[in-house]
């Protein structure tokens, strides 16, 4: 057996224990967030535990990486190109992917809008990681995605579907409570465990690609914001702590690699627009959220200090916010 059937056998087994070890359903069981001192009198708004529930320990296993920067910036007109560049710069995709991995690919494909609108991850940032992941050949490759909007509209709309199809790749819609397993936050201040995308949690190589803009709720949404359209009840966080809860989940939440999409980005009425538009060309690519999340502000025109999540993540070591500490490579392609 491989290191990827290994996991997969061992979180699956975890999952049934938990859906089955209660006599609750999935939903029940998976859909609730775990709140840290929650109050019995007022379970609709501080759910607990349920009792016996059993979870996976967060974290996909990773081999160790050395990257030739912390942070790869490439600017260009073509994505394609542009992308292509900035994980040449990052060291090739080739130092994370390999031919017995399993590699589940979290674009933003949240909302019913084209990709000339700057709602969604471009379809061409998605088409040129599609197609350099399979010149490696990895043993599996899928994109997952639970979007807001319907999905059928959604991915047809955003071109998401039509590339998945070039490829030959299974465009996965997470969206029923039984495509999620429970996993613990281990450093979580409000929310200490949730409900992830069972495909992700299985991954040996997990790759996020967000796109930055600004968001009526968080400000901004990036690299850390996004692992929100990998938990099945993303309501309980706006419920909870919108920022604290963001930051919560990335301690569990951690992707191999973030490939961000900023070829163009959206200033105005985010997430969904659509509304003022610029183009800074760019895509950049770094394994540390809280950088992608830092880099993204400032292309936004917003302070850290106006983006809660940010510090906040970073104050439970998710990664560095000072980019004056870090390696930041810069192509052109």
């Amino acid at each position: 057996m491989n290191r990827r059937d290994f996991l997969k056998a061992s979180l699956t087994g975890l999952a049934a224990m938990a859906i089955g070890g209660a006599g609750l359903s999935g939903c029940n069981r998976l859909g609730g967030v775990h709140v840290a001192n929650a109050a019995p009198e007022t379970p609709a708004t501080q759910p607990s535990a349920s009792p016996g529930e059993t979870h996976v320990s967060p974290g996909i296993k990773r081999k160790p990486v050395q990257t030739p920067c912390d942070m790869a910036v490439a600017t260009g007109e073509d994505i394609k190109a542009t992308a292509l560049a900035a994980l040449e710069a990052f060291g090739g995709l080739e130092q994370f992917v390999g031919k017995d991995d399993k590699v589940v690919i979290k674009p933003n494909l949240a909302w019913a809008r084209t990709a000339e609108q700057g709602a969604n991850t471009h379809p061409d940032l998605l088409a040129a990681i599609l197609e350099a992941i399979q010149q490696i050949g990895p043993e599996e490759l899928i994109v997952v995605e639970h979007p807001v909007d319907s999905a059928d509209v959604t991915f047809e709309m955003t071109g998401a579907k039509q590339v998945c199809d070039q490829y030959r790749v299974p465009l996965i819609c997470a969206r029923t409570d039984k495509m999620y397993t429970a996993i613990d936050y281990p450093k979580g201040q409000i929310i200490t465990s949730d409900a992830v995308i069972t495909d992700i949690m299985t991954s040996t190589v997990y790759i996020s690609l967000p796109i930055a803009k600004v968001h009526g709720s968080s400000v901004i949404t990036c690299a850390l914001k996004n692992q929100m359209g990998s938990v099945w009840d993303r309501g309980a966080y706006h419920r909870q702590g919108l920022h604290q809860c963001i930051a919560d989940a990335a301690t569990g939440l951690q992707p191999t690699l973030n490939i961000i999409d900023a070829s163009r980005i959206l200033l105005t009425s985010g997430p969904k627009g659509p509304g003022q538009l610029e183009y800074p060309n760019e895509i950049f690519v770094t394994t540390d959220m809280v950088a992608a999340d830092v880099y993204a502000a400032g292309l936004l025109g917003k302070k850290i200090e106006q983006v809660p999540h940010i510090t906040m993540a970073a104050e439970l070591g998710v990664g560095e916010p000072d980019l004056n500490a870090l390696q930041i490579e810069r192509v052109s392609a």
